[in-house]
């Protein structure tokens, strides 16, 4: 039950502490824990050259590179790269399902989500790099933070062969191709 409690307030107690990914089970996190082996990774980014554990895994990373968004809602016209993400997003368009933010009447459809969006109000922000110490409101900024230290650009122009650290630098610039 507590397990399953999880899934409506986003609670995510286990951390990687190889790339700070949270899990709201241990099992989850264990998984992960095998991403970050070398031999356990057998496909590679053509683009980046990161490597992955599935075939599926790798054609959701290469459309962070491409910007191909496969799923559409069909109620507001939204894409998104993972299918799942699509459903979960659904779920804002049900009355019976959606929270909304009591600021700015934003709709989420996880408990999860809505308190970390609170965070962008408040300016609370939990989730410290623990290289610079800079705070974030999301665990995703921080990831995406850490690479600014280690120089790290994993999204690459195919056109060009410029590299970014952030894959909305990379859209942007891939409008200067057209």
């Amino acid at each position: 039950m507590k397990i399953h409690l999880r899934t409506h307030t986003g609670e995510k107690p286990y951390k990687c502490k190889i790339c700070t990914k949270m899990f709201s089970k241990s099992c989850n996190l264990k998984t992960h824990l095998k991403t970050h082996a070398q031999s356990e990774k057998p496909y590679q980014c053509d683009i980046c050259g990161k490597r992955l554990t599935t075939l599926d895994t790798l054609e959701t990373h290469v459309r962070s590179h491409t910007g191909e968004k496969p799923y559409k809602c069909d109620v507001c016209g939204k894409a998104f790269i993972v299918l799942f993400v699509l459903k979960t997003h659904l779920m804002t368009h049900s009355e019976e399902n959606a929270l909304q933010c009591d600021v700015c009447n934003k709709v989420f459809s996880t408990l999860g989500s809505l308190k970390r969006h609170r965070n962008t109000h408040t300016d609370e922000k939990p989730y410290k790099c623990d290289v610079c110490g800079k705070g974030f409101s999301f665990p995703c900024s921080v990831h995406r933070h850490l690479r600014t230290h280690t120089g790290d650009k994993p999204f690459k122009c195919h056109v060009c062969g410029k590299s970014f650290n952030q894959s909305n630098s990379l859209q942007r610039h891939l409008k200067t191709h057209t």
